[in-house]
C-alpha cells in the first residue's frame, strides 16, 4: 500500500510492504483485541518505508515489523495510531532540523568543544 500526507511543510509518501516480526518488539503496543487479530490473522507484521521531502532534501526512514491491519483503510489507521504513539513525525522533523544546523560541532557536544586536526 501507498499513501502520502503533508505535515508541517514536510511531504511524507509512505509504502508498506509483507514483512516479518522482527525483535523491535512493536507487538507490545497492542491492545488485547489486536493482539486477538493478530492470531487470527487480521494483522500482519508489516515493514513500512518513509520518504520525506521538505523544500528539496530528502529523508529516507524505514520501520520493520510493525504489526498492522491487512485492509487497506484499517492500515493506515494504524500507522498513523503508530506514528502518534512514537511521534514519529516529530523526530523526522528533528532529523531535518539536525541536516540543516550550519554548526561544526555535533548538537550532544560541549560548547568548548574543539574539532580534531590529527587526521
Amino acid at each position: 500500500m501507498k499513501f502520502s500526507c503533508e505535515l508541517n511543510g514536510i511531504h511524507y509518501v509512505i509504502t508498506t510492504e509483507p514483512g516479518h516480526r522482527t525483535d523491535a518488539k512493536y507487538h507490545f503496543m497492542l491492545s488485547s483485541t489486536d493482539k486477538k487479530r493478530l492470531e487470527s490473522g487480521e494483522v500482519q507484521y508489516f515493514h513500512v518505508n518513509i520518504n520525506a521531502t521538505c523544500e528539496e532534501m530528502k529523508l529516507n526512514f524505514s520501520l520493520q515489523g510493525l504489526p498492522l491491519a491487512i485492509e487497506a483503510e484499517e492500515q493506515v489507521e494504524d500507522i498513523e495510531d503508530f506514528f502518534e504513539n512514537l511521534c514519529i513525525f516529530s523526530k523526522i522533523e528533528h532529523m531535518f532540523d539536525l541536516v540543516e544546523r550550519e554548526e561544526k560541532y555535533p548538537h550532544w557536544g560541549v560548547s568548548d568543544a574543539k574539532l580534531s586536526t590529527d587526521d
